[in-house]
């Protein structure tokens, strides 16, 4: 099963903002060009097996996000009619949970 590879609008714009701050930390267009590149090639390839990503629990229960790893950033997706649609894409140090749920982590 192949799906086709989608990103909200929020997702779009973490994908910016995820740009610019490599090419602050870097000062070079090619690494921000790159590590962007290599991001969504990570994400891309879930699309084959798009169920084959870390599913999100919260309170034990699966929240209906998986989700794939890049460096410093966690891309969170949802699988629907044969679309992997890529919801946010955050730092791993971010409170995710409450970005993506609403929940804080404690809660």
């Amino acid at each position: 099963m192949s799906v086709k590879v989608q990103y909200s609008d929020a997702a779009l714009l973490d994908l910016d903002q995820i740009w610019t701050g490599v090419l602050e930390a870097s000062a070079d267009f090619d690494t921000a060009d790159s590590y962007i590149q290599n991001l969504q090639e990570t994400i891309k390839g879930k699309n084959t097996f798009p169920y084959s990503g870390a599913p999100l629990n919260f309170n034990g229960v699966f929240t209906g996000y998986y989700y794939v790893v890049y460096k410093a950033y966690v891309a969170f997706y949802v699988v629907r009619d044969d679309k992997l649609l890529v919801s946010r894409i955050l730092s791993w140090k971010s409170d995710y949970i409450q970005t993506l749920l609403g929940y804080r982590k404690e809660d």
